[in-house]
């Protein structure tokens, strides 16, 4: 069953993340950060459908899409002393992330002071499938399917022309998920973009 989620299941989303993505960034910066994000995108200045998918009274999987202002800007604005005091007791995460903490405390720091605007978004920007993932328990019931059938359908339903989303591109199965659903790579080299026209 599909529902939207609410912030009593945010601890049980970060859950799912950190088993799904071991080593992501996130992950390695602990239960309540990926709370804090989770939280960001649920409650931010975002025109998001925040969706979850109920097996056997549990939640095994979610989806965030749609508008997005700011994700891991605003994110990072919002909680730049919770993730430093993440990083000073975690100093081993600057290997390897120093980049992407750095490139995230520049947009931060750039947007400061300039809010993200409200309505309306600019016309033409794609429905975004930005955060997906499923418990590696519950693999195999169609839950990533089912949550991005229910992603297509309102992304239709708002008229939107096309899809995107980001994968990492060594993650092959999810790759093939996505080319099966009919989504295809975009640019060369490809760094792990992916669009689906839906016109």
């Amino acid at each position: 069953m599909i529902r939207a989620l609410t912030p009593t299941d945010l601890p049980r989303v970060a859950a799912i993340h950190s088993a799904a993505f071991p080593t992501s960034a996130l992950t390695r910066l602990g239960a309540d950060t990926l709370v804090r994000y989770y939280d960001w995108l649920l409650t931010g200045p975002h025109q998001a459908d925040c969706l979850g998918f109920e097996l056997k009274g549990d939640l095994a999987g979610y989806c965030f899409s749609g508008l997005f202002r700011g994700a891991m800007s605003g994110f990072i604005r919002q909680n730049r002393a919770h993730l430093i005091g993440r990083v000073l007791l975690r100093p081993w995460l600057l290997v390897g992330f120093s980049e992407r903490l750095r490139t995230g405390a520049r947009i931060a720091a750039r947007t400061a002071h300039t809010p993200p605007p409200a309505d309306p978004i600019p016309p033409g920007r794609p429905y975004v499938v930005l955060a997906i993932a499923v418990d590696p328990a519950a693999q195999g019931n169609g839950v990533g399917g089912q949550l991005m059938a229910e992603a297509e359908r309102r992304a239709r339903t708002g008229e939107f022309a096309a899809m995107r989303l980001s994968v990492r591109v060594e993650n092959t199965g999810a790759v093939r998920f996505y080319e099966r659903l009919g989504w295809q790579r975009v640019g060369e080299p490809w760094h792990g973009r992916m669009i689906k026209r839906l016109g």
